[in-house]
């Protein structure tokens, strides 16, 4: 049992790394969200919105598109920003997707 509880971890790491760099590739954002602390975006598009309670996110999708990621909370601040990431730091309450 336990020797296929390590396979399977083994496996869930290594799609998930899989996952996003078939992500990367494809041009779509990645979002990590770290508990309800920190919430990290990377191939973003820019900043749409940006006020202590929510934050808009323009998005890259597949073939170009593109949407948007709306992180709401309280004392939400950009901790960190450049052209591929951006991490926004609060009180996480929610983190929609849209169009």
């Amino acid at each position: 049992m336990k020797n296929n509880l390590s396979a399977l971890k083994k496996n869930v790491f290594t799609d998930a790394l899989n996952s996003a760099s078939a992500s990367a590739a494809l041009g779509h954002s990645i979002v990590t969200v770290v508990g309800r602390a920190e919430v990290c975006v990377e191939y973003h598009n820019g900043v749409l919105e940006y006020e202590p309670e929510i934050v808009t996110v323009a998005s890259s999708g597949a073939a170009g598109g593109s949407g948007t990621i709306r992180i709401t909370g309280k004392s939400l601040t950009i901790k960190s920003m450049n052209s591929e990431s951006l991490t926004i730091a609060g009180v996480i309450e929610t983190v929609t997707f849209g169009v």
